[in-house]
């Protein structure tokens, strides 16, 4: 008999952190190993006599667990426990309690502790939900589990499945969206799991320890998804990693499994062939799962950006001592290796000491992670000074299977991560004292900050602007590759 699961939320903008738990409900009721068909958001300290109401409901209707989501007000995990076994004598009825962070995560975790201190409560919890929240709904799903006066606000509200789903979903612009392509891949049996500022990522139930990643041509800058799109950029951002991956750095462990027509052995039949199984065949990369690490490391070989401004203030880099009389588009003595934090989508990541990523990650992985991304800068900038192209710095990332063993992962040494300086025109800009010219979107970053873009994100960049950046990602391509690929 398949488990019968609700889903308990305290407010709406709680479900953008439960992302990855609600996709897991969908994964596992379209598999028909649960039913799950109601989602209510019941603020407890809002409205709490509705909550009854509701409780009662799910007693009616034979509900085996209840998934209780709450931020500060986690009172709702004790008040939910407390009536289900005090005053409907259920204790069938698991109680699973998700506490989120956010600015308030101490009050969260109080609130919690302080019901878990109850006698003989029934809430089924481990700290690892409060720091991944998809473990809470995994257990749901597998079955393996172990009083104020306040005003009231808001009413309960109830929602589908589908309309949770749109709620954790995040939305860029109307032509930085994909939802055709998304709602196309979903008809034919994927889930739609994560959109980033540049990537869509989908599962298929068939291939469960597979991600596919699909490169779109959207364009952000300062952090900001534009409503704009750069013609065929997702087409070079794929083609430059699978250079990378499969030519230059294959004695160094990677996500990928397959890429261009490649992919066709892990689509469903139906899929091939077509115009949209050619247009995946560009756009679309399928890589092995693993549990991406929160550090991203960040390599420097010449000083500019954030690197330059710090270095201006305190003579350092992140803590790294440099030489005097170092400037825009210096050669650094030796590349460092200066680590940030890997923020979650709308946060910006900050860089951090050495010492803080070893916490984050540990210091085996810290250690492992700064060696083999040094390596992979100095042999990748040595090919490219080949070619006339300097690369400044670079942004990797990694993750960690189920084994321990670490992976490079996403995209490796594309203009999104990296910054391309041609030779010639860093010396030139060097001798005027301005910043090199990159190989990349520089362009519209300049003229979005000249027309305050970070004030006003509705501003849409030229077509020639967005034609410039196109022929700029072209051109470093063919510089590495010799030769395009296919659109």
């Amino acid at each position: 008999m398949k488990r019968k699961i609700v889903l308990l939320v305290g407010s709406k903008h709680d479900f953008g952190q439960i992302r990855e738990g609600v996709n897991a409900l969908r994964i596992a009721k379209k598999q028909g190993l649960i039913e799950w068909e109601i989602a209510d958001v019941c603020s407890a300290h809002r409205n709490p006599e509705r909550l009854p109401e509701i409780l009662d409901e799910y007693v009616y209707s034979g509900v085996d667990a209840i998934i209780a989501v709450a931020g500060k007000f986690a009172a709702l995990f004790g008040i939910v426990d407390a009536y289900l076994r005090n005053v409907r004598k259920k204790d069938a009825i698991r109680v699973i309690p998700v506490p989120l962070k956010g600015k308030t995560q101490q009050a969260s975790l109080a609130a919690l502790y302080g019901v878990l201190e109850v006698p003989n409560h029934k809430l089924i919890f481990k700290e690892e939900f409060f720091h991944d929240p998809i473990m809470a709904f995994e257990h749901a799903i597998s079955g393996e589990l172990p009083k104020a006066e306040l005003e009231i606000q808001k009413l309960p509200e109830r929602l589908t499945p589908e309309e949770v789903y749109e709620l954790t979903r995040i939305k860029h612009p109307p032509k930085a969206a994909y939802d055709e392509t998304i709602q196309s891949l979903e008809e034919y049996g994927f889930y739609h799991m994560y959109t980033g500022k540049t990537r869509e990522t989908f599962i298929h139930p068939n291939f469960p320890g597979l991600l596919y990643i699909f490169a779109t041509d959207r364009i952000s800058i300062f952090d900001i998804v534009l409503n704009a799109r750069v013609e065929t950029k997702g087409v070079v951002l794929n083609a430059m990693t699978v250079h990378w991956l499969t030519q230059v750095f294959s004695d160094v462990p990677n996500h990928l499994i397959a890429y261009g027509h490649g992919i066709e052995d892990y689509l469903p039949k139906e899929m091939i062939p077509g115009a949209f199984y050619d247009y995946l065949a560009s756009r679309m990369l399928i890589v092995k799962k693993t549990k991406v690490l929160k550090v991203e490391a960040i390599v420097r070989g010449f000083l500019t950006g954030s690197g330059l401004k710090d270095y201006k203030k305190t003579g350092s880099v992140c803590g790294i001592p440099l030489p005097v009389g170092l400037v825009d588009g210096s050669e650094l003595p030796e590349p460092i290796f200066t680590p940030s934090t890997k923020a979650d989508y709308g946060l910006h990541d900050e860089n951090i000491p050495f010492e803080k990523a070893c916490e984050i990650i540990g210091e085996d992985n810290a250690v492992a992670i700064r060696q083999m991304s040094l390596h992979l800068y100095t042999k990748a900038r040595d090919i490219a000074r080949k070619v006339g192209i300097i690369i400044a710095d670079t942004k990797f990332e990694s993750g960690i299977d189920e084994n321990g063993e670490i992976f490079l992962i996403d995209e490796v040494l594309t203009p999104d991560s990296s910054r391309f300086w041609p030779e010639e025109k860093r010396l030139s800009a060097m001798a005027k004292g301005k910043t090199p010219p990159s190989l990349d979107k520089q362009p519209v970053r300049d003229a979005g900050e000249l027309v305050g873009v970070k004030k006003d994100s509705s501003w849409i960049p030229p077509q020639t602007l967005l034609d410039e950046t196109s022929e700029k990602y072209w051109e470093v391509l063919q510089l590495f590759t010799g030769k395009l690929p296919t659109t």
